[in-house]
Parts: structure tokens; C-alpha cells; sequence
């Protein structure tokens, strides 16, 4: 039952990454030029639920919070 939980904890994390990389490719394939505002968003949604999560905040309200966050 573990390894069910590690391969869907594995899953995510890969998908988060290529879900950035593809954004990368496409900004830089399209217009030459590397937008690193792309992987600072990345970095502060992560910095941001990491933070939620701490103060014991469920997943879900956590993800809300990051969302109203994100809009200011």
C-alpha cells in the first residue's frame, strides 16, 4: 500500500515539473527568450503552500488561500 502512495507522491512532483518545463519551451520557442517570471511563480505558489500547510491549514484550504494570493 505504500508504494501505491510513493508512485502517486512521484507522479505529482514529475508532473509539476514538466508542466513547467513545457511552459518554458513554449514562452522560449515562441518569442527566443527565457521568461524566468515562469519559475518565479513556480517557486512562490510552492514557498506559499508549503507555508499554508505549516500552520496545520487542510490541503484544500490551503489551495484557496494560494489562489487569493496569487490574484493580488
Amino acid at each position: 500500500m505504500e508504494f501505491i502512495g510513493i508512485s502517486v507522491d512521484v507522479f505529482l512532483i514529475t508532473a509539476t515539473l514538466a508542466l513547467a518545463a513545457f511552459g518554458l519551451a513554449i514562452i522560449y520557442g515562441l518569442i527566443g527568450v527565457i521568461n524566468m517570471g515562469h519559475g518565479a511563480m513556480l517557486t512562490l505558489g510552492a514557498y506559499l503552500t508549503w507555508f499554508f500547510i505549516s500552520l496545520n491549514i487542510h490541503f484544500y484550504y490551503a489551495f484557496c488561500y494560494l489562489e487569493l494570493v496569487s490574484l493580488l
